[in-house]
């Protein structure tokens, strides 16, 4: 229902509006640059390239430790370089880990994984297939 008073109504409405768009946190976002979507590009690659040959299922395009270091596992030692445990808390960056040996780990504690890339972790042992 239109009254008298609908315009006056409408004219406060427009005027807090405007108030709020005006505010510093509205021209703080107004100032801001767009950033570029550098995770489209990863997500895009990675949806074309399977993580290993005949990958299938969820994680068949995931990332995973591909285009980095390839990590060794050459003994069954709870720590020490040639370990599981240095290839996943001290190498850094994207890796792969495959393993010269079969057998088992006996940890002494847990391995806390270093999260600065993607890691695969190739469980079969080289020469053995």
């Amino acid at each position: 229902v239109l009254t008298e008073n609908s315009p006056k109504i409408e004219e406060k409405t427009k005027e807090k509006s405007e108030d709020i768009q005006d505010s510093p946190k509205q021209e703080e976002i107004k100032q801001e640059k767009p950033k570029k979507d550098v995770l489209k590009k990863d997500v895009l690659h990675t949806r074309l390239l399977p993580a290993f040959p005949g990958a299938e299922g969820g994680g068949a395009g995931s990332q995973g430790g591909r285009g980095g270091k390839v990590y060794i596992v050459s003994n069954l030692n709870n720590s020490g370089k040639g370990s599981l445990r240095y290839g996943l808390e001290q190498v850094e960056g994207a890796r792969t880990i495959v393993f010269s040996v079969g057998g088992y780990i006996h940890l002494r504690h847990a391995i806390v994984v270093r999260d600065d890339g993607f890691i695969t972790i190739a469980g079969q042992v080289m020469g053995l297939l």
